[in-house]
């Protein structure tokens, strides 16, 4: 995050949404921010869908109890870090990704390594039984 704390610059963004609008105006906010030095993962949610992790052979989502940026005075925020092996998976999803999906999701982390090629197949899975857009990211650990 170039050293800028990300809770604080999420508190700003949250305060800038809330006053510049006066409408109901909110964003979902989903980061992942790699300490690759050691191997770690930080994520930040406001409202986002869920992240899925392949790590060490297990696949497990992470959820944000929170409601997204701007929908509330004080920004709410999940924060969690991870600790990362070498070949551990994970897969950003957006809100236009219908539940249906998480299983082919699953299967692609365990049966897949190009990341490019898993985060097309979801994409186009949840353009055929969704009409949301869809954003999808997926990073793999590699050593090199």
């Amino acid at each position: 995050l170039g050293g800028v704390d990300a809770e604080q610059s999420i508190r700003i963004i949250n305060t800038i949404i809330r006053s510049e609008s006066t409408d109901d105006y909110f964003a979902t906010l989903d980061v992942a921010a790699f300490d690759l030095d050691n191997g770690n993962m930080t994520v930040y949610k406001s409202g986002a869908a869920p992240t899925i992790f392949l790590h060490g052979g297990s696949i497990f989502s992470v959820n944000s109890p929170t409601f997204p940026i701007g929908a509330a005075d004080t920004a709410g925020m999940f924060k969690r870090t991870f600790s990362l092996k070498t070949g551990d998976m994970v897969t950003m999803i957006s809100d236009g990704v219908p539940e249906k999906a998480y299983g082919v999701i699953k299967r692609e982390l365990t049966e897949k390594s190009d990341v490019s090629e898993i985060s097309e197949n979801i994409c186009r899975l949840s353009q055929k039984i969704s009409y949301d857009d869809v954003s999808v990211i997926t990073a793999r650990l590699v050593r090199q």
